[in-house]
């Protein structure tokens, strides 16, 4: 310690204006304040213990006093000074290590960093840096007064001092003796101690001021150490508020966790007590609960339709109608046996259960379908492939996948695919980005799985508009069954001729709607029946519903299988062929025509060629008797529906009305009875119907080819003369005594004259234009 800090020390706890101004020095360093003499717990000089030199004169206690006060000065100055001078470095200490900074540190709590924290922190740490500040002060002016109180003393205290360093003499701590300031030997040994006596002895005066600090000294230190001790109470107070705070938080963050830890093995908890079987039930009943809800609702309606009462699994027979029910029945022949396949292979161990057929059966059924389908597909693909590259346009693909589902629809379906094909393009660009204003390209891979998708889209959107029909028109169970597939077709026949919207037809219009959905022939014995005893009814104003509609259908179908059932026996005797013989499938055009069948509507053989494969879409390759009578009616019925569109076509043209197409009809039935006449029948007609021109074979003939196509009227087996003698009455018969026959055939000639005429008209007119 300096000379400099003696008299820092001597000062005491002077105030400011009275201690000497002192040069700003930086802060000693660790090394510095290291090299130091040895301090004792109360910052005092220590001296060896049993040095000659303990027992000085009571002038070198007094310099050993001076030199303490000014080292105490030294060491009071020394804080504020590097206070004053350093710069703060802020720096993340402990507890324990802020407690032990200085007043010139900054501590931080080490903890969670926000600002509040940091800054009460900042401010707990300038506390305790005043706290120790005060008493490090309250410690010096305490040495200081105990100093000059040693001074004091008379010279009897040496030897209670050296009786002291007697008992302490085994001691480890070594006191050093005091040494003179100027040249730094023993006091007693030193010649300047006369000087030294003279510079340490205190005036009265100044020792009753030193008197006077040393008690307002020991007064300070008392309320300061209240007040330390009143800031340390509240700094523990905060820290254990802390801790407590953050445990109750570790403790929250411990029962969560806990908490979720328990819910975790809870849900994944196995039951001991389920067999294999059993489990493996249970996993494929929540596989099935996250389907969506649509489709569960299909495989569901599906099973539960065609399982039998008192049953829990479907047998081959009810296996087969859940497959039809979601469209998986198969359409050609070999779709069907490799759909039997499946069944024969299903049903080996027993019923099929519901987990069973919706995660085994119908997967492998769809996995057959999708197989058998392939060369078909693959022909189509290769068809729109014009450029050989594996890949189609998205233009040609949706144009494929058009034809794809035009093979699926009959012309006993109707404009369905008018009404499904907007709907499905749709999907199709939401779901899979495929427009006809694309530049991806399909490969095969795809457009299998859009054809698939197109077939089962198709027969869902035929299902809900058969449904929807049946519910509107609110059909019986049994003629819904019996009718399910073309009741929205029949549907649209029986609303065309519909004129106030409430369900009822008349019977003109009711004839109309039979012939125009092809149960109802043109002519011929059938249609004249039928006419007559619509005609010969009691109730003129009858009207029919939808359900009596299909009634009539029914009476009619059962009457032309019949008529065909007869002319396929007959045609099987005159063979001589057995019952169970079987005609091969491309037999059936010619077969239809020889019989007579469709000569109403078709004119040559591929027409009827184009019918069958139309109708025909299970691709046998032989049909038992009942099965080619049933492919005859569907081609019976589906070249009439043809030809009555057709005709509609023509009546648009030239502008007719349907009443007048009806009455044409009903013209032309009683003029042939195979639906078809020859070019001299035309030319008694025309020279009836125009008996002031000259009308000849020429002029019928150049007015065939002019309507229409070459070749398409053949020769009627009616002569000449009959058709004339009783189209147009001779002269020879008495007109005033007609009888009533003869009065009905003059009205009906003309009705037909009258009737021909408004259709005939505008060709011939066009014809003389020429």
């Amino acid at each position: 310690m300096t000379a400099l800090d003696l008299d820092w020390l001597e000062g005491g706890n002077a105030t400011a204006h009275e201690r000497p101004r002192l040069r700003k020095s930086p802060a000693p360093t660790k090394s510095a304040r290291a090299r130091q003499r040895p301090r004792n717990v109360n910052g005092r000089l220590l001296c060896k213990i049993g040095s000659p030199t303990a027992s000085a004169s009571p002038a070198s206690a007094a310099s050993a006093a001076s030199a303490a006060s000014a080292a105490s000065a030294a060491s009071a100055s020394g804080p504020q000074l590097s206070e004053n001078g350093l710069r703060r470095v802020v720096s993340r200490k402990t507890l324990a290590e802020a407690v032990a900074a200085g007043s010139w540190q900054v501590a931080t709590w080490r903890g969670t960093g926000t600002m509040q924290s940091v800054h009460y922190a900042a401010m707990r740490s300038a506390e305790m840096g005043r706290h120790f500040r005060t008493c490090a002060l309250a410690k010096a002016a305490e040495d200081r007064a105990r100093a000059v109180e040693w001074a004091r003393r008379p010279r009897r205290c040496e030897d209670k001092v050296r009786g002291v360093q007697q008992q302490t003499g085994g001691n480890e701590m070594e006191v050093k003796a005091p040494t003179c300031p100027t040249c730094n030997a023993a006091l007693p040994d030193c010649d300047c101690v006369p000087f030294v006596q003279r510079s340490t002895s205190v005036p009265p005066a100044e020792r009753e001021r030193t008197e006077r600090n040393s008690q307002e000294t020991s007064v300070s230190k008392q309320a300061s150490l209240q007040l330390a001790t009143r800031r340390a109470s509240l700094a523990r107070r905060i820290s254990l508020a802390g801790r407590r705070m953050s445990a109750d938080m570790e403790l929250a963050v411990v029962h969560k966790t806990t908490s979720e830890r328990r819910k975790s093995a809870d849900k994944h908890k196995k039951v001991p007590t389920l067999s294999r079987l059993q489990r493996l039930v249970q996993a494929k009943q929540m596989e099935f609960e996250a389907l969506p809800e649509d489709k569960k609702g299909k495989l569901r309606s599906a099973f539960d339709r065609a399982v039998a009462v008192g049953q829990t699994g479907l047998g081959p027979s009810q296996l087969r109608q859940a497959l039809g029910d979601l469209g998986l029945a198969g359409r050609q022949n070999h779709e069907k046996e490799a759909v039997q396949e499946v069944v024969r292979e299903s049903i080996a161990a027993g019923l099929v259960e519901f987990l069973e057929f919706v995660f085994q059966i119908v997967p492998k059924v769809e996995q057959k379908l999708f197989e058998a389908k392939s060369p078909k597909l693959l022909g189509l693909f290769n068809q729109m492939d014009v450029a050989m590259t594996g890949s189609l346009s998205c233009a040609d693909c949706i144009e494929a996948l058009r034809r794809h589902a035009d093979s699926f629809i009959t012309v006993l379906d109707g404009d369905i695919m008018e009404q499904f094909w907007p709907v499905f393009l749709k999907e199709l660009a939401q779901q899979h980005k495929v427009s006809k204003h694309s530049d991806d390209t399909i490969d095969f891979t795809h457009f299998q799985r859009f054809a698939s998708e197109v077939e089962v889209k198709l027969f869902a959107f035929q299902g809900q508009m058969e449904e929807r029909a049946a519910r509107s028109a609110g059909l019986p169970p049994a003629l819904e069954s019996a009718h399910f597939g073309e009741i929205s077709v029949m549907m649209r026949y029986f609303h065309r001729y519909e004129k106030h919207q409430r369900g009822l037809l008349g019977t003109q219009e009711l004839v109309m709607a039979l012939m125009d959905s092809g149960t109802l022939p043109t002519v011929g014995r059938l249609h004249t029946t039928t006419v007559s005893n619509f005609a010969t009814r009691i109730n003129k104003l009858a009207v029919y519903r939808f359900s009596e509609f299909l009634e009539q259908v029914d009476s009619l179908r059962r009457e032309e299988r019949s008529q065909r059932e007869a002319a396929f026996r007959s045609w099987y005797t005159i063979h001589k062929w057995q019952d169970d013989k079987a005609i091969a499938t491309t037999d059936m055009p010619q077969l239809i025509m020889d019989l007579s069948l469709v000569a109403d509507s078709c004119r040559s053989v591929l027409d009827v060629r184009a019918l069958v494969e139309d109708c025909h879409k299970n691709g046998a390759e032989s049909l038992q008797l009942d099965a080619a009578t049933e492919l005859c009616g569907k081609v019976v019925e589906s070249a009439r529906v043809a030809a009555r569109r057709r005709e509609a076509l023509v009546a648009e043209q030239v502008k007719l009305s349907e009443e007048q197409v009806c009455d044409m009809r009903g013209c032309f039935a009683e003029m042939t009875h195979s639906g078809v006449i020859g070019p001299d029948d035309l030319h008694s007609l025309l020279v009836e119907l125009f008996p002031d021109h000259e009308i000849d074979d020429a002029f019928v003939q150049e007015l065939l080819d002019l309507a229409l196509p070459s070749g398409y009227f053949q020769s009627s087996n009616k002569s000449t003369t009959s058709s004339s003698a009783r189209a147009k009455p001779t002269d020879s018969t008495p007109s005033k005594s007609k009888t009533s026959q003869a009065q009905q055939e003059d009205e009906a000639a003309a009705h037909r004259k009258v009737s021909w005429l408004a259709f005939i008209r505008p060709l011939i007119l066009s014809c003389c234009d020429m």
